[in-house]
């Protein structure tokens, strides 16, 4: 499935040109993507900063390959395009090293791999899932449980990695019953808080991998009677509309995604229009702590009574 999205600038403002033409953008396709923050984020970023180079978007939605010939359909799709943009790597990987081996530049954004042969742009998931979970441990939580997302994905494991490594460098025990494995769906969310409460004993303090689960989680807990922050400290990851729109303004984690997709342009524009192959560039892009209302220190419970 293709898309064509049309984004142009006027000539006298656009920073530069590579070859004539349109430049890929391959999502992986999957149940609501258009509402999800990733993706209309990274769209929308792709967009604009392929316009200011007179570049056209051509949006390619893969799904899970059964056999070779449908990879052969999508690299004939995409092989008139001057570069492509990789939105993720999961079930890409057959299309990226069949389009590498036609001499197209490719980028990939949300992952790295230093030996990929194809430039990486990727966030630091586990360095931001640290920042998450030593912030609710210096608030003075002591058990604390995740929801994950799609351990699939690199993303979903780099979080839940960070969340590993603090709990480990601060002294606290890893519960693997406080682990719960999710798929950045709102439905595994609410899965999740029923494990969760079905326990004998309930952690204090909950690292969920994405802003939209961690919405979804307090709206469930304030069905069940459980006030956020007073019985429940939440934390999410994104810093997007689900943070700011939830009943509780979400403590999060700020992944810069209008960054990434800008600076995958740049780089796949340069592939595009050096006419020497340079060094496939790989940059990891900081995440930052964004501080609201869902996480206190279980200390201050009775401040709110």
């Amino acid at each position: 499935m293709k898309r064509r999205i049309r984004k142009r600038a006027s000539s006298e403002k656009r920073p530069g040109r590579g070859k004539a033409g349109a430049m890929g953008l391959v999502i992986p396709k999957f149940d609501d993507m258009f509402h999800t923050y990733y993706i209309t984020e990274v769209i929308r970023s792709v967009c604009r900063s392929a316009g200011e180079f007179g570049l056209d978007v051509l949006l390619h939605l893969t799904h899970k390959r059964v056999n070779s010939k449908e990879i052969t359909c999508e690299l004939e799709n995409l092989s008139s395009c001057s570069g492509v943009l990789f939105a993720d790597m999961q079930e890409n990987e057959k299309l990226l090293d069949a389009l590498v081996k036609k001499q197209i530049p490719c980028i990939v954004m949300n992952y790295y791999d230093r030996a990929l042969s194809a430039g990486c742009i990727a966030i630091d998931n586990k360095g931001g899932a640290i920042k998450a979970v030593d912030h609710m441990i210096a608030l003075g939580h002591r058990r604390v449980a995740t929801i994950t997302g799609d351990l699939k994905t690199q993303v979903a494991i780099e979080r839940l990695e960070g969340y590993k490594e603090s709990m480990k460098k601060n002294g606290l025990t890893i519960e693997k019953d406080l682990i719960i494995e999710g798929d950045f769906s709102p439905g595994s969310a609410r899965k999740g808080i029923e494990k969760i409460f079905s326990l004998d004993s309930y952690p204090t303090a909950i690292f969920i991998s994405s802003d939209e689960m961690a919405f979804e989680a307090v709206k469930f807990l304030q069905k069940k009677r459980i006030k956020v922050p007073q019985d429940m400290s939440i934390m999410g990851f994104d810093d997007s509309w689900f943070a700011t729109q939830c009943p509780v303004a979400l403590t999060t984690v700020k992944q810069p995604l209008d960054q990434m997709g800008r600076l995958a342009v740049i780089s796949l524009e340069k592939m595009i229009s050096s006419k020497k192959k340079s060094a496939y560039e790989k940059r990891v892009l900081q995440t930052e702590l964004v501080i609201r209302e869902s996480c206190v220190s279980p200390l201050r419970r009775e401040d709110f009574y």
